[in-house]
């Protein structure tokens, strides 16, 4: 079993582990940037963006057994200028969606207070 350490994805793959590989982000952990040092934002206009496609893919095993830690949940947005992707684990996805629950819990809290305001 290896994790790996840009994305968090745990891999029972023997070859992932020996070439210490990860499959999600098709990187050797060895050449993989150290994205703790460094924070990358991006923003989509709410204009831009014309749909969303999010799928789930449930990692299998070679003796047929499925895994939620490999698991992935990819992210499609089509905007104007073309298709941005990113693919996080399950676990980062769910972590995600709780966190995306909480700020939308404190943007409606705000909006309650101050109606017609930003918060």
């Amino acid at each position: 079993m290896i994790k790996c350490p840009q994305c968090g994805r745990v891999s029972h793959s023997p070859a992932d582990e020996r070439h210490r590989y990860c499959g999600a982000c098709h990187q050797f952990h060895d050449t993989m940037k150290d994205e703790t040092k460094k924070e990358d934002t991006f923003s989509l206009e709410q204009g831009e963006i014309q749909g969303v496609e999010i799928r789930a893919k449930l990692a299998a095993h070679e003796d047929g057994s499925s895994c939620l830690g490999c698991s992935t949940v990819s992210f499609n947005f089509h905007t104007d200028s073309g298709v941005f992707c990113f693919e996080l684990s399950a676990g980062m996805a769910a972590m995600l969606y709780e966190r995306m629950g909480e700020a939308f819990a404190q943007l409606h809290e705000a909006h309650e207070k101050n109606p017609g305001k930003g918060a």
